[in-house]
């Protein structure tokens, strides 16, 4: 069973175009608190997937601000594999947070996630099969002419639209 780290339960990942096949992936977090899975926007950018929709999710500064949705299959290795999930694309995630995605409990519910506070370990099983292995990613950075525009968001999905 993984430790976790810093706190947190971190976990490596892929997402995947389901139209193209094209993967992008990184380092996860797991977090029971969220109501959405959300996935920085560069790295969505590179698998080329578009967006499905738009979620209205609550800004820092209390005012509505609307996001895109995307459809993509998440392969978490041997956590599991979510063949299609909805997850929000969101601008800096992985500038401010340094991971690239937030597993939220849409994605958990999916599954089972287990922590064992004497061991200070986790356990998760999302999904319905065990994924393909994750190979290393590199080190992730803005396609070229990128600039990452950070939203101040919060995970606070209070609304769907779409």
């Amino acid at each position: 069973m993984p430790v976790l780290q810093s706190g947190a339960a971190l976990v490596s990942f892929q997402i995947i175009n389901p139209a193209t096949g094209i993967v992008a992936g990184g380092t996860a977090r797991v977090d029971s608190g969220a109501d959405v899975t959300l996935v920085d926007s560069a790295t969505i950018v590179l698998t080329g997937v578009l967006p499905d929709g738009y979620m209205e999710v609550q800004g820092v500064d209390g005012n509505p601000v609307k996001v895109p949705t995307y459809i993509v299959s998440v392969n978490l290795g041997n956590f599991g594999f979510i063949g299609r999930a909805r997850v929000v694309g969101m601008n800096g995630l992985q500038d401010r947070d340094g991971y690239q995605m937030l597993i939220g409990t849409d994605l958990l519910g999916t599954g089972v996630f287990d922590y064992f506070g004497p061991t200070n370990s986790f356990d998760l099983q999302l999904g319905i099969t065990t994924g393909p292995p994750i190979s290393p990613v590199p080190s992730w950075v803005l396609p070229a002419g990128a600039a990452s525009v950070g939203l101040g968001l919060i995970a606070l999905i209070w609304g769907m639209h779409g």
